[in-house]
């Protein structure tokens, strides 16, 4: 029943990391397909390709422009 918190930070996030990690560590079991959603600015280095997962971004206010994600699906957050 609270309001979240706000967010703090603003740029600078390494996204290479966990989408490298995605790439060695497959899915386990009878998942065949799996989506990422990922809450961000979207300020920060993205990886050279986009990865085999479907990926959600969902932005935080003042974040990145929708056009400028390089690959994947934007929701935005209202506050």
């Amino acid at each position: 029943g609270r309001e979240p918190p706000e967010p703090v930070g603003g740029g600078g996030t390494d996204f290479r990391p966990f989408f490298r990690w995605l790439g060695k560590h497959p899915p386990a079991g009878q998942a065949a397909e799996r989506l990422v959603v990922y809450l961000t600015d979207g300020y920060g280095d993205f990886p050279g390709h986009a990865p085999e997962e479907d990926v959600m971004w969902v932005v935080t206010p003042g974040g990145l422009a929708s056009e400028d994600f390089p690959f994947g699906e934007v929701a935005r957050l209202s506050m």
